[in-house]
């Protein structure tokens, strides 16, 4: 089994149930440098963006693990420093993963970007295999306030700023113009309503999937509920 996980925040902010899922041999993890949250903290600070200046000064006192745990959690599998551009090629082979996991990544590109990114999820994927998009609700959500807009950021490249706004009617969209099939998991609709269609053993579009493990579950998922949109490759 081949899965990739892209967009990946460090193990230093993830759950332990989460890590526990994902830090093994079948997984390649694409995704953030290792960073010194205090130097972080300095340089948003002269910057003046005080948001992620806060942010960073809370991952600094508040670890959730201890450092020899995340040491074996990182010896298990294989996390890679990883930073995307327009034109820039996933560095694996056509038909290589079963599975792809993207949590909370798709919104800090604008939508040409993100639909440049998922035309390579298809590349990469096996035929029938499933790439797994999670975004913020931004706008429809009932479950909570929309999100904020983004008046004091940073600039537009700042790498943590939100660029696009996903609801259940574009990130489908953009799945489908990648030539992926879309088949929406977790939503609000434009009436306020959430659906919540977590896929079973029942449901005929994952019949030939390989990657029964993740597909059948949101376990190991950090943000939920979110908007979260599967491709699948057929």
């Amino acid at each position: 089994m081949k899965r990739l996980h892209i967009g990946a925040s460090r193990f230093e902010r993830l759950s332990l149930r989460t890590i526990e899922m994902i830090a093994d041999s079948s997984w390649i993890h694409l995704g953030d440098a290792e960073v010194d949250w205090r130097t972080k903290f300095k340089t948003e600070v002269q910057q003046g963006n005080w948001r992620f200046a806060v942010r960073a000064l809370y991952r600094s006192v508040k670890p959730l693990h201890p450092p020899q745990q995340l040491k074996e959690f990182y010896s298990k599998t294989d996390f890679r420093e990883f930073y995307y551009q327009t034109g820039d090629k996933l560095n694996f082979e056509d038909n290589t993963f079963d599975f792809i996991y993207s949590e909370h990544f798709l919104e800090h590109f604008f939508m040409d970007e993100a639909l440049e990114l998922v035309k390579e999820f298809h590349r990469i994927l096996k035929p029938y295999g499933v790439v797994r998009t999670v975004v913020p609700d931004a706008d429809l959500r009932t479950y909570d306030k929309m999100e904020l807009l983004p008046k004091h950021a940073g600039s537009w490249t700042h790498p943590e700023r939100h660029k696009t706004r996903w609801s259940i009617y574009s990130l489908p969209l953009i799945i489908k113009m990648a030539e992926l099939m879309p088949r929406p998991i977790m939503y609000c609709d434009k009436y306020g309503k959430f659906f919540n269609l977590t896929p079973s053993e029942s449901d005929l579009e994952y019949q030939q999937s390989e990657d029964k493990r993740f597909v059948f579950s949101l376990d190991y998922m950090q943000r939920l509920p979110s908007l979260i949109v599967d491709g699948i490759k057929v």
